[in-house]
């Protein structure tokens, strides 16, 4: 799945961020634990997968800097740099 996200252009921390906390932050997900718990455990559940994405994603996008989609890439095109 991040592979597909990845090759459609998305960047790999978002991508694995939206693997990780995907399932979690639905709203499905979130009134169907209400059932079982408390408002205030439900609080912290979603605090804890929003700061987890936060830093997976960041470890993620920093570690894959230098690996850009190739659509981003900038073009290699020698005769604009001063061959000529």
């Amino acid at each position: 799945m991040v592979t597909a996200l990845v090759h459609g252009g998305q960047g790999l921390g978002s991508a694995m961020t939206f693997l990780v906390t995907g399932a979690g932050t639905s709203i499905g997900a979130i009134t169907g634990a209400f059932v079982i718990a408390r408002a205030r455990v439900i609080a912290l559940v979603v605090a804890l997968l929003f700061a987890g994405a936060l830093v997976l994603g960041g470890l993620t996008g920093a570690s894959s800097a230098d690996t850009c989609h190739p659509a981003r890439r900038p073009a290699y095109r020698p005769w604009r740099e001063g061959a000529g």
